[in-house]
């Protein structure tokens, strides 16, 4: 390119020292040597475009497509009982499996429908294990607490309310008080 630019500055010199008669052939050489760039100037711009095309292809594309692959075969070959992670982190064991969806069952007597797609993979005895514990800590089979009433006060006032009441109304005013907090 650059060469072509000092060419071309070396035949104008050339044609204004020899004056209006040579300008001619001089032109001419000069048109022959811009037509010509013109074709080194456009692959000059490709090849950039073309090599930075195949980086993307081989660092981001071709990998991304191989795991999808992968992802693909491992929900096809998903059986009964496993015990898989969905990519929202829920842990569950596989009851029923139809051709989009997997039911699962994720505490006892709790299942769920999810898409197959949504299965991230299959659970580690460590997943497991975390599951187990997060069960003890809420307590296992049951579910928790039961749901309150809206306005119910908590099992320890009304504790409070059944032992010696002195009629004190201090101990009243925070009663109304956490009511209102709870409320």
């Amino acid at each position: 390119m650059f060469g072509n630019l000092l060419v071309s500055m070396l035949a104008d010199t050339a044609a204004a020292a020899a004056g209006a008669a040579a300008t001619g052939p001089v032109v001419g050489a000069t048109a022959a040597a811009d037509a010509g760039s013109g074709g080194g100037g456009m692959l000059g711009a490709i090849v950039p475009l073309v090599a930075m095309f195949a980086i993307f292809y081989f660092l981001l594309i071709r990998p991304q497509q191989k795991r999808q692959k992968q992802h693909q075969e491992f929900i096809k070959s998903l059986k009964r009982g496993a015990d898989v992670v969905l990519n929202s982190g829920i842990i569950g064991r596989i009851g029923a499996i139809t051709d989009s969806l997997i039911v699962l069952e994720v505490a006892p007597n709790v299942r769920i429908r999810v898409q197959r797609a949504q299965i991230a993979s299959v659970a580690t005895e460590a997943d497991l294990e975390s599951g187990r514990m997060a069960m003890a800590a809420v307590g296992a089979g049951g579910g928790g607490k039961k749901p309150k009433a809206k306005g119910a006060r908590p099992e320890a006032e009304v504790a409070s309310d059944t032992s010696a009441d002195d009629g004190d109304e201090d101990s009243e005013a925070s009663e109304d008080s956490a009511e209102k907090a709870a409320s």
